[in-house]
């Protein structure tokens, strides 16, 4: 989980710097734009919604209070860091009245920028992890519910009629497993639970990837509510998830289209239609036995998928190991055999997600799961649940293995490409990271180990080859030139010139007129 960050002054140079220092260090952030003045940073805020802004405060047109106060009236999740030249009350107190977080004087310390912008994205992803977990506990409520609702339990009725109104016009279909025990697969009654949490990984990863909005949730435990959008695909959707549990788990089941819902209530009528009526059919009271609760925990597989993600393509690799020993070990510390692998499979879900997804181990994927579960449903002991997550762990940090040193090299090579063919523009980190698939920190750091020299310092130096060539053999003005090999600002590359070539680029030119 990376923050995204326009930084705003009117001075070429400190943006520049700003950014350099945001690419090079670990501070979680993505500059995502640049701005020169107030007016054009609060028309950027409302287009590129970054979550951090990093400001000046005395700049034309519009100064730093006032995209502060845009940010604190308009976007209020988006904090605002201030760094200004100016030692002034009056600014500063204005700037705490508009929520900014840090009001930073200039010339500030590296440390203490990295720091400031560490503590920012901290303050961040609490945030962000917070309001997700907000939004997983009112999903629960809401599917208690509608639960309660379709069974007929006790319920409020003012609070489930709402939730039900966001559902008119979804189409309702219900899924049904006949047995969790098929005689063909050797499965026992004690697995139960872990198959419904395979279950629910299966639903959620195929409605994700079909379907674009949807809402799911165990009723009972072989019965699964689907409330979908309308589509013509969606009945080849549910066809699909019957084939899919079928083939990977030996899970056999019947999905029925209930109807589309026109109004408030309809949902309850359908589903008493599906179940009560009719002969053979159960009374209200009448429920099968089992429990609902182990739907697939797609925050915790999510958690884990992220947490890796991060820290693999940031290239910390010694973080990663530590980070999955404790995954190990939380896993050997479940109390309960049944949590111990559900928990295990959690991880291999995320492990195998990453391995997909990131590393493009896309063989076999479809029947992975079918597999673990098969192996997992033999195992009694911890020791064994212990040893199994240990080959997965194997598994992935091979798969990792293969897929840097597949990439390392094609990456390098790549990327260099791309700086001959874009250093006249802006030629970033970011974007040169963004041309390999690799996040900018990670090919930051793989950049420098390849080359030597920082990705930035490398781009410098080949726009002082190019500078050079053109200031010996041909009568373009300095600003043309500096334009002509990616400096926006001539007296910015009068100054990077002198720094490389240890002459102005007006010596550099008579001196070699005169040689």
């Amino acid at each position: 989980m990376r923050g995204t960050m326009l930084i705003v002054d009117d001075e070429p140079t400190i943006r520049k710097g700003l950014a350099k220092l945001v690419d090079s260090n670990e501070l979680g952030w993505i500059v995502i734009g640049e701005a020169s003045n107030g007016r054009d940073a609060i028309a950027k805020m409302a287009d590129m919604l970054p979550k951090l802004v990093l400001t000046d405060i005395r700049m034309p047109l519009a100064d730093g209070l006032e995209v502060a106060r845009y940010a604190s009236e308009h976007m209020p999740d988006t904090a605002v860091v201030i760094l200004t030249g100016h030692r002034d009350f009056e600014y500063a107190q204005a700037a705490i009245r508009y929520g900014v977080r840090e009001f930073l004087l200039k010339p500030c310390p590296e440390d203490t920028v990295c720091r400031v912008l560490r503590e920012a994205y901290d303050q961040f992803r609490e945030r962000v992890l917070r309001k997700e977990k907000e939004a997983q506990q009112l999903r629960v409520r809401e599917e208690q519910l509608l639960r309660s609702m379709l069974l007929r339990l006790p319920h409020d009725l003012d609070l489930s009629r709402p939730i039900e109104q966001k559902l008119i016009g979804y189409e309702f279909w219900l899924l049904r497993i006949e047995s969790y025990v098929p005689t063909d697969r050797g499965y026992r009654a004690q697995d139960m639970k872990l198959l419904q949490f395979a279950v629910g990984n299966i639903v959620q990863e195929l409605l994700n990837s079909r379907t674009k909005g949807h809402r799911w949730f165990p009723l009972e435990y072989n019965e699964y509510a689907f409330f979908l959008e309308f589509h013509p695909d969606n009945a080849a959707t549910m066809r699909e998830i019957v084939d899919v549990l079928n083939n990977l788990l030996g899970l056999k089941g019947s999905m029925s289209r209930l109807g589309r819902l026109e109004s408030s209530g309809q949902a309850e009528l359908l589903y008493g239609a599906e179940m009560f009526g009719g002969e053979g059919g159960r009374s209200p009271g009448e429920r099968n036995a089992g429990s609902w609760d182990n739907r697939f925990d797609e925050e915790k597989a999510r958690t884990f998928r992220n947490e890796i993600c991060s820290l693999l393509l940031l290239g910390r690799q010694a973080e990663l190991q530590v980070y999955l020993s404790k995954m190990a070990e939380a896993i050997r510390s479940e109390p309960a055999l049944e949590q111990q692998k559900m928990h295990a499979l959690c991880a291999s879900i995320a492990f195998d997600e990453v391995m997909r997804k990131e590393l493009g181990q896309d063989d076999a994927a479809e029947t992975r799961i079918g597999n673990q579960i098969g192996q997992l449903s033999r195992l009694h002991k911890p020791e064994q649940i212990d040893a199994w997550f240990g080959q997965q762990l194997t598994c992935f940090e091979h798969a990792f293995k293969s897929w840097l040193n597949d990439h390392s090299t094609g990456s390098i090579e790549q990327s260099i490409r791309y700086v001959e063919a874009n250093y006249m523009n802006e030629c970033s980190l970011m974007a040169a990271a963004a041309h390999v698939h690799l996040s900018p920190n990670y090919f930051g750091n793989l950049f420098k180990k390849a080359t030597g020299e920082s990705f930035n310092a490398y781009v410098a130096k080949y726009r002082l080859q190019k500078a050079k060539m053109l200031l010996a053999n041909t009568e373009m003005k300095i600003a043309e030139i500096a334009e002509a090999v990616g400096y926006t600002d001539s007296n910015y590359f009068a100054t990077a010139f002198k720094q490389g070539a240890g002459l102005s680029p007006t010596e550099f030119r008579k001196r070699r007129s005169s040689s």
